[in-house]
């Protein structure tokens, strides 16, 4: 096989290219990685040197570390396309450090970000050779290089690595010869990476325009009279036609004006500043909040509307429960009927197991789909806190009450459901007044006389054994039975084990992952462990594993780089040991005696133990105990020293 080495200025970009390249050329060449500060003396060696920038060539030639000269490769890098969306949270004309690991790879990517359309940004060039930098700046941006940026900085914005150009990879196919037609699947694999690659260049290139298209037809849409709302305040004003075709915008803000030219409007709709709630209204109805530009939100709200509650909303659909099992799809077929009545659902699972994911499929599947969802976990709240926050309060109720009271969970839910996790925390005194909300479909605030009729949907969820706390006396019946009035149990990820497989690929590609694999034996492994977390602890396994895998192919050793995971199998192996036929083992310690007589050598209790070992995690203790009793039954017997154990016939 072809061997290639790469050499890279620091660790971070090394690991980062290596990824890179062993995913396009997958088993079909050994590569070979290292950073500047890893690399030795000795002359670099290989079937072709790639240095991934002029920079660290330059280096590797000051320290007179020979190569041969015909098999080098200087890669020509851009940016990490799939990235760039974070700096569109950044506010327009912002003075930003654009912090590389050399001056030539910094120019390099501020020349790729002005190739792709990122204009909207004022950089400053920094790299560590660089003389002094003033600590004004209180943002930076990075491709990878974290550790280069100065610590005067808030806040860093890391779009990774730079990838290695389309020209760089079809250039090392080339002199590797895997362009031929001997090696048509490599090249045709590797094609379709180049295709994928340089379509993320193309909608990066593409979403500054996209964006500003949206925001002219928005604007163009609008009409006149409009009412502009901030705050409290109100301000009626018109919006002429050759304002509108100008691209022109006036708002009132506080009883003033401010003017928008065209140049503006988009800073105007992405700044977060003091007008970041500032509200575009037309009869009453929202049209848009600047604050979320990027994802335009059409709801209907009143006039005098003071609070916007448009935050509580379900994440999750009935199409984000991964899965095909018989279990699964039993379930599903229950939450579709189910969401469509207005039964009080009590949802039990391990944990783990997703039961906020459930909770929501209900909601988004129901007719209150479009009103809010609020999620409320008790195990995290004080009994004080819970009632509060559940019922709310009128001014004065407590000591650090709100002058102007507040509402609870319950009314902003209003028309909408509430969420329950973790029911099973609560204390009897809020069982009673959660029984009455379900009773009565009302509340009174805390510390307040008014009664307040609400309409709402509450799903509970635990994942403990209620009906037996009920026998406790420490939940109550009646509270349990209204629970109860829909129920569904979330089976544990052991009682599923075909959707493993399924939830683990779902993950992968959900999170940008669709490069990495999993060996066969280590889906195996996966599928026959006892996920105690369930779903939960699964995936978090799958995504340590990518972090400390040397390849894209996860394998069973990748996987038992977890210690947490290792031990927990150790000491699975241990209770499993216990279950171990002891006549078996007995067995086993006769054979090795009579063995070893045969061949003409004496054993001893530590060269029995030695053997055992190899298929047996006992301890020397046990294999003392086993071979103690052995004797005790007449079948084995201590010889002279140099006898050591023999067999009694």
């Amino acid at each position: 096989m072809k061997i290639i080495t790469l050499i890279a200025g620091t660790y971070i970009t090394k690991t980062n290219l290596l990824k890179q390249l062993k995913d396009f050329l997958f088993q079909d060449v050994i590569i070979n990685g290292y950073s500047l500060d890893e690399l030795g003396e000795n002359k670099i060696e290989g079937d072709l040197i790639l240095f991934s920038s002029n920079s660290t060539l330059e280096k590797v030639k000051k320290r007179k570390i020979s190569f041969p000269l015909e098999k080098y490769i200087v890669a020509k890098r851009t940016i990490n396309y799939n990235n760039i969306d974070i700096l569109f949270n950044i506010k327009y004309h912002e003075e930003v450090l654009f912090v590389n690991d050399s001056k030539d790879s910094t120019y390099e990517a501020l020349a790729s970000l002005k190739e792709i359309g990122i204009k909207h940004l004022k950089f400053v060039p920094y790299y560590p050779e660089k003389p002094g930098i003033i600590e004004k700046f209180k943002i930076a941006i990075t491709p990878g290089e974290v550790d280069k940026v100065p610590p005067f900085v808030d806040k860093i914005y890391d779009i990774g690595s730079r990838l290695i150009e389309t020209e760089t990879l079809i250039l090392i196919l080339n002199r590797l010869s895997l362009l031929s037609l001997n090696t048509n699947r490599i090249s045709n694999k590797f094609l379709n990476k180049i295709v994928e690659l340089n379509e993320e260049k193309y909608k990066t290139l593409n979403k500054e325009k996209e964006k500003i298209e949206s925001l002219y037809n928005l604007i163009g849409n609008l009409g006149k009279n409009y009412i502009l709302f901030y705050k409290d305040k109100f301000q009626d004003f018109s919006l002429e036609n050759d304002i509108i075709k100008d691209m022109s915008l006036e708002i009132a803000y506080e009883n003033s004006k401010k003017y928008l030219n065209q140049g503006d409007i988009l800073e105007f709709l992405k700044e977060k500043n003091e007008l970041s709630k500032l509200l575009i209204l037309k009869e009453n109805k929202f049209i848009l909040e600047k604050s979320k530009f990027q994802d335009f939100t059409y709801i209907n709200i009143e006039r005098d509307h003071k609070e916007s509650e448009t935050n509580f909303r379900g994440k999750y659909f009935l199409r984000d429960i991964i899965g095909e099992s018989e279990k699964i799809n039993e379930l599903k077929d229950k939450i579709e009927k189910l969401s469509k009545t207005e039964m009080t659902i009590l949802l039990e699972g391990e944990t783990g197991t997703g039961k906020e994911l459930f909770a929501s499929a209900i909601h988004n599947s129901s007719n209150r789909k479009n009103k809010p969802f609020i999620a409320i976990n008790f195990s995290s709240l004080n009994e004080t806190i819970i009632e509060s926050e559940l019922f709310g309060y009128e001014k004065g109720a407590f000591t650090g009450a709100s002058t102007n009271g507040k509402k609870g969970f319950f009314e902003l839910a209003e028309g909408g459901t509430i969420f329950l996790d973790e029911i099973g925390d609560i204390s009897l005194k809020i069982q009673s007044r959660l029984l009455r909300v379900l009773e009565e479909k009302e509340i009174v605030r805390l510390g307040g006389e008014k009664i307040i009729p609400i309409d709402i949907r509450i799903i509970g969820a635990t994942n403990k054994d209620i009906y037996q706390m009920c026998k406790e006396n420490k939940f109550r019946k009646d509270l349990y039975y209204r629970l109860r009035n829909g129920y569904l149990k979330i089976p544990a990820l052991r009682e599923r084990k075909e959707d493993i497989k399924i939830i683990i690929e779902d993950f992968l590609i959900k999170n940008s992952y669709e490069n990495y694999n999993i060996s066969s034996e280590a889906m195996e492994f996966l599928k026959n462990y006892v996920w105690e977390g369930n779903v939960r602890e699964l995936l978090n396994t799958i995504s340590y594993a990518i972090v400390l895998s040397d390849s894209n192919v996860i394998t069973i050793e990748t996987l038992l780089k977890n210690d947490f995971l290792k031990d927990k199998i150790k000491i699975k192996r241990k209770k499993n040991l216990q279950k171990i036929n002891k006549k078996q083992i007995k067995k086993d310690i006769i054979y090795i005696i009579k063995e070893a007589f045969n061949e003409g050598y004496s054993v001893g209790r530590v060269k029995i133990f030695k053997k055992l070992s190899k298929n047996y995690d006992l301890s020397e203790y046990k294999v003392r105990k086993l071979i103690e009793e052995l004797k005790e039954e007449g079948k084995i017997k201590q010889g002279k020293k140099s006898q050591g154990i023999t067999c009694i016939n």
